[in-house]
């Protein structure tokens, strides 16, 4: 659970002293902050986006590296991370760039960065319809 502490100032006169003195009581009090949809969604589209992002990038690098496809790790990464791949698989035209048995894969790279802006994207009009809203509440 979260808390936000308030500062409650209240103003007393005290009675001993000039009309101007004032005796201020300072209490803490703690209240519960219940964190909004809004924010568990962006929160949940930041880790989705944050998991699939690291995938492309250890299929990316295992690539790179010509790692054993016949491994069951490297398997496990490239099946997964497949369906993600198909609608970049034919943007460049070729599959991969080609240097001895290691590959350059510009498609992943491109799901990376597509994949990052989606979700920047959301995130930002979920915060735009937040704020929103509560402008429509306090008015």
């Amino acid at each position: 659970m979260q808390y936000a502490k308030h500062i409650v100032v209240r103003h007393m006169p005290n009675q001993g002293y000039d009309e101007d003195a004032v005796d201020q009581r300072i209490t803490t009090e703690q209240k519960e902050v219940h964190p909004s949809t809004v924010s568990r969604v962006q929160q949940i589209v930041y880790i989705a986006y944050s998991i699939s992002a690291g995938l492309l990038l250890t299929r990316f690098v295992f690539a790179l590296l010509d790692a054993n496809p016949a491994n069951t790790v490297a398997h496990a990464v490239y099946a997964v991370t497949l369906p993600a791949l198909a609608p970049f698989a034919t943007l460049f035209g070729t599959e991969a760039v080609v240097h001895q048995s290691s590959r350059f894969e510009f498609d992943t790279l491109a799901a990376i960065i597509f994949y990052g802006i989606l979700a920047w994207i959301v995130v930002k009009t979920a915060g735009i319809n937040e704020e929103a809203a509560r402008r429509d509440i306090t008015d």
